[in-house]
C-alpha cells in the first residue's frame, strides 16, 4: 500500500485501489475512507474558496468541524493533489 504524508492529510490507499483511507488530519487521528470522486468533490470544493481569506470549515466524521485557514487551505490542496495524482487505478465514477 502506498502511503502519502502530506501536510495536512496522512493515509494510504487500500489495496485495490479503489478508495484512500485518511489517518490523520491536521493534528487529529482519523480513519475515514474517500473515494475518487470524493475527494475530487472536496478538491473542486476548496478551489472554488481558496481565495477566501477568512479560510474554510470542514466537517470530519459528518460532526467534527475542523477550521482551515487560508493557508492550510492551500496544503490541504497540495495534499488531495498529490493523492489524486498517485491514485493507483485512475477512474471515473458516476
Amino acid at each position: 500500500m502506498t502511503k502519502i504524508n502530506g501536510r495536512l492529510i496522512t493515509g494510504t490507499y487500500d489495496e485495490q485501489g479503489t478508495a484512500f483511507t485518511i489517518q490523520r488530519f491536521k493534528t487529529f487521528p482519523v480513519e475515514s475512507v474517500l473515494r475518487q470522486s470524493e475527494l475530487e468533490q472536496l478538491e473542486a470544493y476548496l478551489r472554488r474558496h481558496e481565495t477566501e481569506q477568512e479560510g474554510q470549515v470542514v466537517i470530519l466524521y459528518d460532526q467534527m468541524p475542523v477550521w482551515l485557514s487560508a493557508d492550510e487551505v492551500g496544503q490541504c490542496l497540495a495534499d488531495l493533489e498529490a493523492i489524486r495524482s498517485q491514485w493507483p487505478h485512475q477512474q471515473t465514477e458516476t
